[in-house]
C-alpha cells in the first residue's frame, strides 16, 4: 500500500508544480493589468494569494514525496538511490 502511495507522488508533484507555474504566470499578467489600470487591487491580491497557495501545495507535495520514499525504504530496507540493501553493522554500533 505504501509503494502504491509512493508511486502516485511523482504525478502529484508534477501537477502541483504545473499549477504553481500557472498561478505565477496569472499573477504576472494580473500585475501588468493592475499597473495599466484595467483591474483593481482586489483582483491583484486574489491572484497573489492563489500563487502563494499553489506554491505551498507544491512544497507540501515534495515533502510527501520524500516522506513516502523514506517510509518505503524503511519498510523494504533497500536504498533505491545507491541500489543496495540498507544494513547496519552491529559490531560498529556497539563500539561507538
Amino acid at each position: 500500500m505504501k509503494v502504491a502511495d509512493f508511486n502516485l507522488q511523482e504525478q502529484l508533484v508534477i501537477g502541483a508544480l504545473r499549477s504553481s507555474e500557472i498561478a505565477r504566470t496569472s499573477y504576472e499578467v494580473s500585475e501588468k493589468r493592475f499597473l495599466s489600470g484595467t483591474i483593481d487591487l482586489l483582483r491583484l491580491s486574489s491572484a497573489k494569494k492563489a500563487w502563494q497557495a499553489t506554491s505551498e501545495n507544491y512544497i507540501r507535495s515534495l515533502s510527501n514525496y520524500w516522506r513516502y520514499y523514506y517510509e518505503v525504504q524503511q519498510l523494504t530496507l533497500y536504498d533505491f538511490i545507491n541500489k543496495k540493501p540498507v544494513k547496519k553493522d552491529l559490531d560498529d554500533s556497539i563500539d561507538n
